[in-house]
């Protein structure tokens, strides 16, 4: 229970220098005002391997990207 709880509160502060999968953040706002599409548009595109090396493309996402995506927009 006390690792569950660590991970759900790891996850509920933003970090700026977490990678996010580009497809991920796109399917999640694919239906989000104007303003963050803007904002999801002209993030910068970083590649990164994932845990089985596997190449993606990653974006670095502002807070308001991350409010957004945890329903808290």
């Amino acid at each position: 229970m006390k690792n569950l709880i660590k991970s759900i509160l790891r996850e509920s502060y933003f970090n700026s220098n977490k990678l996010y999968n580009k497809s991920y953040v796109d399917s999640v706002t694919k239906n989000a005002d104007r303003n963050i599409k803007r904002i999801v548009n002209n993030l910068e595109v970083i590649k990164c391997k994932d845990k089985d090396n596997n190449t993606s493309d990653c974006v670095r996402i502002p807070e308001v990207v991350f409010v957004y995506i945890n329903g808290r927009y």
